[in-house]
């Protein structure tokens, strides 16, 4: 009897041995982490669904870098997944992350830097209406929209904003947006090849106050997509510093971009109503209304204006500017 007992332990320590090497070779097997970034495996996938603060984050979270060590790649964030998270101030999502679903981002308190590769669902998006028709599994409507990333459910310390598809609550704190467009988020239209900020991507998000738009693989700025964003006051092009380079696919400011940011103060300029076009170079088509800010008893300086100085007038509308 003792000895059937003793082969009993032994096959029970075996399976429990085999288990804890399993699980500790499989981080991601589908448990929890206890802290930090909680990664599930789904199939062949994986996906963040929620976020533990160890007290190491510093008030930074970049998903990029933890993604990264974990060699982790097409990752998406659930719904919900930092929902009530109140210690991260700033959060950086790189291309790691192909898919955010709906209110992802809600309900972060103290939020107040956040930079994606992407807005809305994913990367396949239209920067003008039904522009990219002949796609599969594209974005459309409130799922190309800042309204996607943080839903529209109430919260304490969530600023109102109203959008094309309706009342969308976003963090109060949340001030500064940074859209990082690498090469592996793109779109491809014909011969134009690049992220696309879609059509009214951002417009309405009056908390905004300033924008930071980058990559490489920038290409064009939709209709509508930052219009009425009545406090926004900056908006930043960090784009590759050679404008002749074949690498650079930005080509487009579509109409009434900027229509109604009615605080503008500059653009990619640091000093004061100054509108600085020199980062164009000769590439960019500027479409009518696109710099209609509608600020009121204010003149904006002009300066670099290049090619476009023949077509001020259109693209600016109503808002007055001087060519310095």
């Amino acid at each position: 009897m003792r000895k059937v007992f003793n082969i009993l332990l032994a096959v029970m320590m075996i399976i429990v041995s085999a288990f804890s090497l399993t699980a500790c070779a499989q981080p991601d097997n589908g448990g929890d982490e206890e802290k930090g970034l909680l990664i599930k495996k789904i199939g062949q996938t994986y996906a963040i669904h929620d976020f533990v603060d160890d007290g190491t984050f510093n008030g930074v979270l970049d998903i990029g870098a933890i993604l990264a060590s974990k060699e982790l790649e097409n990752v998406t964030i659930r719904r919900g997944a930092f929902d009530g998270v109140d210690t991260i101030e700033k959060l950086i999502v790189s291309d790691r992350v192909t898919e955010i679903e709906e209110g992802a981002f809600r309900n972060m308190k103290n939020l107040a830097e956040l930079e994606l590769p992407f807005i809305g669902k994913n990367a396949i998006a239209d920067a003008r209406y039904n522009q990219t028709d002949d796609q599969t599994n594209k974005t459309i409507g409130k799922e190309r929209t800042i309204a996607h990333l943080f839903g529209s459910e109430v919260y304490d310390g969530g600023a109102e904003i109203t959008t094309p598809y309706g009342d969308v609550y976003l963090p109060a704190t949340l001030t500064t947006i940074t859209v990082n467009a690498t090469n592996k988020v793109s779109y491809d239209y014909g011969d134009k090849v690049g992220y696309a900020i879609p059509y009214e991507a951002f417009q309405g998000a009056t908390n905004l106050t300033k924008i930071v738009l980058k990559g490489d693989n920038l290409a064009e700025i939709g209709e509508n997509a930052f219009a009425d964003c009545a406090n926004l006051t900056s908006v930043v092009f960090d784009l590759p510093a050679d404008s002749s380079s074949d690498n650079i696919k930005f080509h487009t400011i579509h109409k009434n971009a900027f229509k109604g940011c009615t605080n503008m103060n500059k653009l990619n300029s640091d000093v004061s109503m100054t509108i600085d076009l020199d980062f164009l170079g000769y590439y960019v088509e500027i479409k009518d209304g696109a710099f209609d800010f509608g600020k009121e008893n204010a003149k904006y300086n002009v300066i670099n204006a290049g090619t476009y100085a023949s077509a001020l007038a259109e693209i600016f509308g109503e808002t007055e500017f001087e060519v310095k």
